[in-house]
């Protein structure tokens, strides 16, 4: 077959597509079969294709066309076309997944919930169920709600970087430090190259009073980054914790030079200046940091 007329048919294949697609969208509830059957003859020897498009019900045409829309971020549209296929198909797990994310996407984190809880009614072991509606969960304020998730998706599936990642931010926002610690840890023994991991095992060990463990922490990930502000403002914080106020300085000043106006890492240089007797130095940031931060002298 020559180039010309190949490219022939390949478009004669496209046109039947779109009159296909256009015929299951034109009567979601029933498969057009005159205009099926049209498409279907105009494709000649590609019609055995085009019998698999035809094959799909009106819900899964309608569930195809909302992950299309999804990609090109038309969520909105994807959660209209998801609503049809649901109300043809009311037990279709991957349409309440879908929209879930869809829903996510657009920071409707309540019903993002309820289509992950009701995509976890129909295939309770579904552990990115249990991830996606811990993070909504995170989202509206209730990280003991997504330590539970995060906890059933590890159960689901133990070597989930993302899960024990999650899980590390949920125990911070809890309070509780040795487990977040503990997490990113376990998430790092997944992904050595997570350089967020570090910075926040960084802070937790700063928090727990692990110096030194937290400098190593924060160095791995300006390693991994070297353009990462809180690994910068972290480990000068650190560095000052264990008496190291000059490399304390250049870490905030590293900092400053990336975010002229970060209150915190004014406020962490002064107190290093302040422990390196530079008085006059200190001040100067404490009173900088201060009116970043809109608090009168």
């Amino acid at each position: 077959m020559n180039c010309s007329r190949f490219a022939i048919r390949v478009l004669i294949v496209a046109a039947a597509v779109v009159a296909l697609s256009q015929a299951i969208y034109r009567a979601p509830d029933a498969h057009a079969q005159p205009w099926a059957s049209a498409a279907l003859s105009s494709a000649g020897g590609y019609a055995s294709v085009l019998s698999e498009v035809a094959a799909q019900s009106p819900a899964e045409a309608l569930y195809e066309r909302a992950l299309e829309r999804a990609n090109r971020g038309d969520n909105q549209g994807a959660i209209e076309d998801l609503n049809q296929a649901l109300a043809l198909n009311p037990n279709y797990t991957d349409a309440f997944m879908s929209r879930a994310y869809a829903r996510a996407a657009l920071e409707d984190n309540r019903g993002a919930i309820d289509d992950f809880t009701q995509a976890l009614r129909l295939a309770p072991n579904e552990a990115a169920g249990y991830l996606g509606r811990a993070y909504a969960r995170m989202n509206l304020g209730d990280p003991r709600g997504a330590v539970e998730d995060f906890t059933r998706a590890l159960e689901l599936d133990p070597n989930e970087a993302e899960a024990y990642l999650g899980r590390a931010y949920a125990r911070t926002a809890v309070e509780d430090t040795a487990g977040a610690a503990q997490d990113f840890g376990l998430a790092l023994a997944l992904n050595p190259n997570e350089a967020e991991a570090y910075i926040g095992r960084g802070y937790a060990r700063v928090s727990l009073g692990d110096d030194r463990g937290a400098v190593e922490d924060f160095s791995q990930a300006l390693r991994l980054n070297p353009n990462n502000l809180d690994a910068y403002l972290g480990r000068g914080v650190a560095r000052s914790s264990i008496g190291e106020y000059q490399e304390a300085v250049q870490d905030f000043d590293r900092a400053l030079q990336m975010n002229p106006n970060d209150p915190d890492a004014y406020n962490g240089r002064g107190i290093a200046y302040a422990a390196l007797g530079n008085e006059e130095a200190a001040a100067a940031d404490f009173a900088t940091a201060d009116t970043l931060r809109g608090v009168s002298p």
